[in-house]
């Protein structure tokens, strides 16, 4: 059995993780709220993305792949 320690711990934990899931879900983000802000990210301006849909699915970490070795390996940086 359990000792009565550990569980009223698990309890404890699973509380306070619904409690942080329920700011999430309320878009709670002001820090006067007790927590940490959450970023908050622009839409992106691009009207298109490089490739088609389906195209991008498969394909996309091998680009992402691509363009880490060209950094990090040959020194390219830019677009």
């Amino acid at each position: 059995m359990i000792p009565r320690r550990i569980s009223i711990a698990m309890v404890a934990v699973v509380v306070l993780l619904l409690a942080g899931a329920e700011r999430v879900a309320a878009g709670v983000t002001e820090p006067s709220a007790g927590g940490v802000p959450l970023p908050v990210i622009p839409k992106g301006q691009g009207e298109a993305c490089v490739s088609d849909t389906a195209f991008m699915r498969r394909n996309h970490m091998t680009m992402l792949r691509h363009q880490r070795d060209e950094t990090m390996r040959q020194g390219i940086r830019g677009n």
